[in-house]
Formats: C-alpha cells, structure tokens, sequence
C-alpha cells in the first residue's frame, strides 16, 4: 500500500528523452494514480484538446489508453503576477552577454542536454544532473554579479524562492490526496531540477507527516 515511485523527467522532447521512454517507465511503474506536476487549467485543457503537447501529457495519454486511472495536477502555487515577463528579461539578459561567465553557462547547458539527449530518464534521474542544476544556478548567479544589475537579482531571487515554495506545495498536495484516494501504486512525475530538493523534502515529510508513502527513487 501506498508505494509511489519518483520520476524525473523533462518537458520537452530531446533524443533519448521522448514520451516512448517515459511511457515505457510509467508502464513498468504500472501507477493506480498519476501525480503531474501541472497547472490546473493546464491540465484540464491539454486533455481535452488532441494537440502536441508536453512529453509527460503525451506519455500519459499513453498509458491511460491502457488503464483509466486518476492522474492529478498538483502544482497549485499561484504564478507571481508578471513572473513570465521576469524570466523573459532574466534569460534575454543572460543570453546576450558577453561576459566569459555567460559563455561558460551556455556551454554547461549546452553539454548538460547533449547528455540528457544521449542518456535520457537515467541521467535525469541520477545525482549527477542534480550536481549539474546545481552548477546551472551558481553560473547563473555569478553572470550577474558580473552583470551588476539589481532588478536582475531580484528576478533571480524571485525564481529561486518560486521553485521552492511550489516544490513544498507540490508534496502537501501529495499527501493530502494520497489520503484522500488511498492506492496501492502511484508515480509522481516532475522535471529533473526539482529533484535534488523533492528528495530532501520527501524525509522532511517522512518524518512528519501521519501517513507514511513508500518512496523509491527510478
């Protein structure tokens, strides 16, 4: 009872990481519930429209093609008002310096999706990329103390402090459901550079919360 099997994945097709190999992982999994890491209006409309979409929508359908089993979008933190439009400017800025330090960043992402490409779900699933997001995030923020720009850190600062607030209500939303639909099996899929610190949550709410959930790693 209650054993859900974390999958880290990325949003969009590259090489060896496509919706066949997902589908193929979830499959195995064989999930009686799917947790997304979704929008709720996201969710609703990208299951009802017959369109291209993300890797996981599309491995998902797969699957439910099979099984008709529950999948719940659980990533309800609101989106800061004007956060696209931030982000936007942060990557522009980044993108078109030309500063040493933003070269080496473009070649480190570079080089980390050469390998999510050439090694897909197991790379994405390793400490290694971990240790690369984690290289991602100090790049970025060196480029812009380079940059010396003060609305770019807060954008920055905004991101980071984002990331972890829907990481935290991603497992609250986890838990709540998994009393409220007890099942045998389940999968959790989300992208890769949340994992390093779902993983830290996942023993933060081992030890706390009531229900225990039977963790294991893809």
């Amino acid at each position: 009872m209650y054993e859900i099997t974390l999958i880290c994945t990325h949003h969009s097709e590259l090489g060896n990481c496509n919706a066949s190999e997902l589908f193929k992982a979830i499959f195995w999994a064989r999930p009686d519930i799917i947790f997304e890491e979704m929008q709720v209006a996201h969710h609703d409309f990208a299951y009802r429209v017959n369109e291209p979409t993300d890797l996981e929508i599309t491995a998902v359908k797969r699957y439910l093609k099979n099984r008709n089993v529950l999948h719940i979008p659980v990533d309800t933190y609101p989106t800061p008002k004007g956060f696209v439009e931030d982000i936007n400017k942060l990557t522009d800025a980044i993108e078109h310096s030309d500063t040493s330090e933003a070269k080496d960043l473009m070649n480190l992402v570079n080089e980390h999706s050469a390998i999510v490409a050439s090694d897909g779900l197991r790379f994405l699933n390793s400490d290694e990329n971990d240790k690369y997001m984690l290289e991602i995030d100090s790049l970025t923020e060196k480029v812009l103390i380079v940059l010396n720009d003060n609305e770019l850190f807060r954008i920055f600062k905004m991101d980071m402090q984002n990331r972890r607030d829907r990481e935290y209500e991603i497992m609250q939303n986890i838990y709540r459901y998994s009393i409220e639909y007890p099942f045998y099996k389940a999968i959790m899929l989300i992208g890769a550079g949340h994992r390093k610190y779902i993983i830290s949550l996942i023993n933060e709410f081992q030890e706390q919360a009531e229900l225990k959930l039977n963790w294991k790693p893809y």
